[in-house]
């Protein structure tokens, strides 16, 4: 099945969320570089927001705040390494904070390597004993999770918030869920409502025929297939997806013949 990504989260969000708390928190030099910082980041002057940060960071290195903006410049300007590792040092100064939890685990999250995401459940699940409210945290730990058995507690969280009721991805995540947990009986239902909801997107159609083929009726999937590769043809988007598709269409179709 074709999983895709709920990206309701954004860079903005932590950056927003740090602001509120630079001010007033450390010595008067340290308050004046990082609200430097972020005045240059508005501007979209990362390279020197970033110099600023770090200049804060040599000067109070146990200051967490210091080590955050330095993270989310790095970010910015391309330096993965160096935001992990100073978001990994907030972390280290405010074990329990939410923001600092929350940048390690996002930045892992966005990895494409799959064991570095599984390493950012860790810190997402500690952002949200903090914040279990925070639907950017539900959101990644869904993410982070996919396919595995312990995504389904926070599909559940995630589908009670107003916003995403009829989220197409979080129903396709709640379709898998429900798949490997051995509950069967709403999947096709949530599929569907996953396709209508994402008004069209042959994404969602694809997920439903792979599923109705592995599970349901041989004729409703060849429907299903057909469908899809009908509305992909013109753009001939998911190549590889309508190359399954044909394939399965051809067999499906054989083993009906005999």
């Amino acid at each position: 099945m074709n999983m895709i990504g709920l990206n309701k989260f954004v860079f903005a969000a932590a950056f927003a969320l740090l602001m509120i708390f630079l001010p007033g928190c450390g010595t008067e030099k340290v308050d004046h570089l990082l609200v430097s910082a972020e005045r240059e980041a508005a501007r979209g002057k990362w390279e020197k927001a970033h110099d600023l940060a770090a200049k804060a960071v040599k000067l109070a290195p146990s200051d967490s705040r210091a080590r955050l903006m330095l993270a989310l410049t790095a970010e910015r300007i391309g330096d993965r390494a160096l935001a992990l590792d100073a978001a990994r040092g907030a972390v280290e100064l405010a074990p329990q904070e939410f923001l600092s939890n929350y940048v390690v685990g996002r930045l892992l999250a966005s990895d494409p390597a799959p064991e570095r995401r599984l390493q950012s459940s860790e810190f997402l699940r500690k952002a949200l004993i903090v914040r279990p409210d925070s639907t950017n945290t539900l959101v990644l730990l869904c993410n982070a999770l996919s396919g595995t058995d312990g995504v389904g507690e926070y599909v559940y969280k995630l589908s009670r918030m107003p916003d995403y009721e009829n989220n197409p991805a979080l129903l396709t995540h709640q379709a898998v869920a429900s798949i490997r947990a051995g509950q069967r009986r709403n999947v096709t239902r949530l599929l569907i409502r996953a396709y209508r909801s994402g008004r069209g997107e042959p994404r969602f159609l694809y997920n439903l025929a792979c599923y109705t083929d592995r599970y349901s009726k041989s004729a409703s999937a060849v429907d299903l297939y057909e469908k899809f590769l009908k509305e992909t043809d013109r753009t001939g988007a998911m190549p590889l997806e309508r190359k399954i598709a044909g394939e399965r269409v051809r067999s499906l179709q054989r083993k009906t013949r005999r």
